[in-house]
């Protein structure tokens, strides 16, 4: 790509040359005398050419719009401002390599050669390495170059094989009384402007030694000091880095038109960022909001980032309005950070929209340039991140048109309309991209068009997405019209359906509500079930395990239930399960639980109560029972009725110690004792351990 860009700059300063040549023929010799008087009010009048007929009128004024600088003079005659109020300062610099000059210095320098300006400024070959003082007492520093070692004395000898330095001069004529400015864009090096000797302008730290050079980045502007009719602009450049400059020209113009065209350039950049980012941050929302439906999302969201990034770190350099002074290789290695996320965050994001658009191995090699190089750029040194640059812009334009190829190839075999807007869009980030790497690469001059590109992009993408949106509105207006035809049929058996269904729902609801309550209650008396009983039971005793208080369990049975229902019939045995369950009921308060057993058994659940109390209120129980009358009711005419009695087992157990299942047992083994000895009667299960216990000492 140098050779290249070597021979199409080869082929221009051939044009240029002919040109001057044919000039200087057809103009002659006529004006030497008008030559003469011309430039002897010039700054550089003491200079030692211009008695050799450099700078000759004849060469300028014999155009009648000169539009570029010949020999070291631009002339300004012709230059209509308020027609055309900005123009570039173009042509033939004269030219001191491997020189820092200034205006006084001039004079003392032989007629230098011209260089066709713009073009790369400089392009350090090798760096110097400077050694101590050496302890023999000969010279004090000495300097490592190619060639071997030079002392500081022989400094500018070893300079003048270098190109790190060097000075551009540039004599203007015929100045407009206007107030003047000039736009000095982004060099890639560092320089100092000098207007008629006054520094108007620098960028970095300019200086012939690398340890005190000093890069900068982002344009510069500077106003003019009013000058009568002619000035010198002396430009020193540096460039320690072996950083290759992009070719742009020095602009001059109308101060307030210059100042508000940098100002739309600031705004343009500024704008372009405030809409990438908060591009990205909707994205990343919309990810965060949809990501089941939006998967690829946090890709293009990347890629607004990226253009966030990339935008405020290029041109103008946005990010000087946050940070004073931006260190020039931190904003390098984050632009090109950037640059290299911008081809792998859209082709993420496709692939995700379109399934296969991409070949699986193009959308692998573009996560790992995601993955691997940013860590890589992070890392390298900065020579190797100055050398990879160009590299890196040509892999970025390969992937990327390598990219559009296959969108083009999906939507060929997919038949996709809707990616026509897209592909568009996408076209103006190519176009611009291409512009830009050319500009790099110094086949064509201009400015960046990325950043616009972006913005296109940007802007783009918002009127396809409104575009679909308004698609989507009118196909759902059409879907409304279709269905208020049929809405109105709809109503009346809607209505009907409804209330049937209404009605259903309440009879279901009922169902329901019984259902549970059987679930949980016994249908004949109300009690619990055993099993919600033993649930609830559990759960107090695990609840309140910690406390130091007794808990007892009474089962209560009824006396002879089966001789009951076959004198009386069944439904006499129900009534006076009814109307023990009622008393029960009614005996229970709210931290007792009272539950119905298989058959015409009872349990009642006592927290804080020890056996004294359970069999107190077990004794008071079985004589309001056995004092109790069923009344038969469908027998109530003939007025016949019966007592009943019931049996009763109490366990008592520590809380710490207790378990529902075990106090069930053990009241069951009380209650059984209770019906041996003769029934209607209570026993604990506490007695019956202390009669066993009895009993086995007498054995």
């Amino acid at each position: 790509m140098n050779i290249i860009a070597f021979l199409v700059r080869t082929i221009v300063l051939g044009l240029f040359s002919i040109s001057a040549f044919a000039d200087s023929i057809t103009a002659g010799n006529s004006s030497t005398v008008g030559a003469n008087s011309s430039v002897t009010n010039s700054p550089l009048a003491n200079h030692s050419f211009i008695s050799r007929g450099i700078f000759t009128n004849n060469r300028m004024v014999s155009r009648s719009e000169p539009k570029s600088a010949q020999q070291g003079v631009m002339d300004l005659t012709h230059w209509r401002i308020d027609l055309k109020p900005t123009i570039e300062l173009s042509g033939e610099w004269l030219f001191y390599e491997d020189q820092l000059l200034s205006l006084e210095d001039l004079s003392e320098q032989p007629i230098p050669g011209n260089k066709t300006f713009p073009t790369p400024l400089l392009k350090c070959s090798s760096p110097f390495t400077l050694h101590k003082p050496s302890e023999s007492g000969g010279i004090g520093h000495t300097i490592e170059t190619q060639e071997g070692q030079v002392s500081l004395s022989n400094l500018r000898t070893a300079l003048l094989h270098k190109g790190c330095v060097a000075t551009y001069v540039l004599e203007l004529r015929q100045i407009p009384t206007q107030p003047l400015a000039i736009m000095i864009p982004e060099l890639s090096t560092a320089f100092e402007l000098a207007w008629n000797g006054q520094v108007i302008a620098t960028g970095g730290v300019v200086s012939d030694l690398s340890r005190f050079y000093k890069p900068y980045v982002g344009h510069r502007i500077a106003t003019l000091p009013i000058s009568e009719g002619r000035a010198v602009l002396t430009l020193q450049v540096a460039n320690w880095v072996g950083a290759d400059s992009v070719s742009r020209n020095l602009i001059l113009g109308d101060a307030s038109v210059l100042q508000a065209q940098y100002a739309q350039g600031e705004l343009l950049e500024a704008l372009s960022a405030a809409i990438a980012g908060i591009g990205g941050l909707l994205l990343m929302i919309q990810q965060k909001a949809r990501r089941r439906y939006e998967k690829g999302l946090w890709g293009l969201a990347v890629f607004s980032f990226a253009v966030l990034i990339y935008t405020v770190t290029e041109g103008f350099t946005v990010l000087g309005w946050l940070i004073n002074e931006p260190s020039w290789a931190g904003v390098v290695r984050v632009n090109m950070i950037s640059q290299n996320m911008f081809v792998p965050s859209i082709v993420i994001w496709l692939s995700s929209t379109y399934n296969g658009m991409f070949p699986r191995w193009f959308s692998k090699l573009m996560y790992v340039q995601l993955m691997i190089c940013i860590p890589v750029l992070l890392l390298i040194p900065m020579g190797w991140l100055i050398a990879l640059e160009s590299a890196q812009m040509l892999m970025n334009l390969g992937a990327g048109l390598t990219g559009f190829l296959f969108l083009l190839l999906y939507r060929y075999q997919q038949t996709v309309h809707k990616m026509c807007g897209l592909i568009i869009t996408l076209i103006f980030v190519l176009v611009s991209a291409i512009h830009d790497v050319l500009l790099y690469q110094q086949l064509i001059y201009g400015m960046d068009w990325l950043p616009m590109g972006f913005v296109c992009f940007v802007v783009g993408q918002i009127f396809l997405l409104a575009v679909q949106r308004a698609k989507h509105h009118a196909d759902l207006e059409l879907i409304n019209q279709k269905l208020s035809t049929t809405q109105m049929q709809l109503e009346s058996r809607a209505e009907i359906c409804t209330n049937a269904l209404k009605e259903k729902i309440e009879e279901l609801e009922s169902v329901r509500a019984e259902l549970r309550y059987l679930s949980r209650n016994d249908g004949l008396t109300g009690l619990l079930r055993e099993q919600s009983f033993m649930t609830e039971c559990g759960w107090i005793l695990s609840e309140h395990q910690a406390l130091d208080e007794s808990v007892s369990v009474i089962l209560l049975d009824i006396d002879r239930y089966k001789h009951i229902s076959a004198m009386f019939g069944p439904i006499a045995a129900d009534q006076a399960m009814k109307d023990v369950a009622r008393l029960l009921e009614k005996w229970a308060e709210d931290e007792r639980w009272c539950c119905r057993l298989e058959g015409e058994s009872f349990a009642i659940f006592l927290p804080m109560m020890d056996e004294y109390e359970a069999i107190r209120e077990a004794e008071w129980l079985r004589l309001r029972i056995s004092q109790r009358s069923v009344l038969v009711e469908n027998l109530s005419d003939t007025g016949q009725q019966f007592h009943i009695t019931a049996s009763f087992g109490v366990s008592t157990f520590l809380w710490s110690d207790a378990d529902i299942g075990n106090m069930m047992n053990a009241a069951e083994s009380a209650l059984n004792q209770a019906k041996l000895q003769g029934r209607n009667c209570v026993v604990s299960y506490n007695s019956l351990q202390v009669l066993d216990d009895g009993s086995r000492e007498q054995s």
